[in-house]
């Protein structure tokens, strides 16, 4: 991601989420490669592929099938939160107008609406609403209560004001065009953007909902046209944050909870090719327990770890294959449990995805 907002450009749309196009789907090789995800490697089907100490072996095999529940699949994501986001959903999309947004993760550090000083890149960002306050300051004395409306005011910088003060303050509504091309248009309360109103950034992205203190927060939506890219949702501080869906033009979409610009909590994300998953998520990657639903019938549910299958999990293939058991980092490792279609089964250890160590293999039940 970037690590500094380019100037004019909000940082939740600047910064690139590291799952822009989504983790890399698990177990899309052959089912017999041996690698993640995958069946018996071909070499191995018939017997293990080497003998340890048997004495050893088989009380570690014996221990970990009585610690290992064949039947019972790792739990999916608490069917609570999938029903919440559902409805959550429902809410949101009678709330969204005819406006597009985008949507990115919180790798930046600086605040949102920034313009860089170009002679010292270690100069504290001004933001454009604090640009012209200084001037505002020494304005000669107005004193009033009363919003009124003046003629189009031009600031030193090149910005230009149009719309209701109170006294020397922005208050009540107004559009504000700076000299890049950024402009805002909306309520102002005591010089800050606060209420509803739309900021067009001189890029051509555009945030249009709930302001407060200069900073996107509450509802609101991001859009940027030559990325057909939105983020639909909930801000707080300048940073997607509760509920939100994210959709990039290639066809990647994310629907659930954001912590501080971070996919984080529940969330289901579809790749182009129309894969899901439906699960745990943790600083923008996926992390806990889910389900993985491939579109040519493939199905994970358990545990996950920095995006790759990790621990305990139950993996089916559309021709009935199936495996039980460990994952380490994409790749069976540790007890399981693999079966044919034909009922053949193998119940035993595995190591770097291929059969290792003590195990039986079963012949099918008539």
């Amino acid at each position: 991601p970037e690590t500094r907002a380019p100037q004019g450009r909000p940082h939740v749309a600047a910064a690139r989420s590291s799952t822009k196009r989504g983790p890399r789907q698990p177990g899309a090789q052959n089912p017999c490669t041996g690698s993640m995800g995958q069946g018996v490697s071909c070499a191995c089907e018939s017997q293990c592929c080497e003998q340890d100490t048997q004495s050893q072996r088989l009380a570690e095999l014996q221990m970990a099938r009585a610690c290992f529940r064949l039947n019972d699949p790792p739990p999916v994501a608490s069917g609570a939160g999938f029903s919440t986001l559902h409805e959550d959903a429902a809410f949101f999309q009678m709330n969204l107008a005819k406006v597009d947004s985008t949507c990115s993760s919180a790798a930046e550090s600086s605040s949102k609406f920034k313009v860089e000083a170009e002679e010292d890149e270690e100069a504290a960002s001004a933001s454009y609403f604090e640009q012209e306050l200084e001037e505002l300051r020494q304005m000669p004395a107005r004193p009033s209560n009363k919003k009124e409306r003046r003629s189009p005011y031009v600031f030193e910088s090149g910005a230009i004001y149009n719309g209701q003060w109170i006294g020397n303050e922005r208050h009540g509504f107004g559009r504000q065009v700076w000299e890049d091309g950024a402009m805002y248009e909306g309520e102002w309360r005591n010089n800050c953007a606060q209420g509803r109103g739309a900021f067009v950034h001189c890029d051509g992205g555009t945030y249009t909902g709930e302001w407060q203190a200069n900073c996107a927060h509450g509802f609101g939506v991001y859009s940027h046209a030559e990325e057909r890219s939105s983020y639909h949702g909930e801000w707080r501080n300048d940073l997607q944050h509760g509920y939100g869906v994210e959709v990039w033009g290639e066809g990647t979409r994310y629907e659930g909870q954001f912590v501080r610009g971070n996919k984080e909590g529940f969330g289901i994300y579809r790749w182009p090719d129309r894969s899901e998953y439906h699960g745990a998520w943790r600083s923008n990657a996926i992390n806990g327990t889910g389900e993985f639903f491939s579109n040519d019938g493939r199905r994970f549910v358990g545990s996950w770890q920095d995006s790759v299958i990790h621990g305990l999990g139950c993996y089916r293939w559309p021709n009935g294959q199936e495996y039980r058991g460990q994952y380490v980092t994409d790749t069976k490792h540790g007890f399981g449990v693999f079966i044919w279609p034909d009922g053949r089964k193998y119940e035993g250890f595995w190591d770097t995805g291929k059969q290792h160590g003590e195990g039986d293999t079963l012949a099918a039940r008539l």
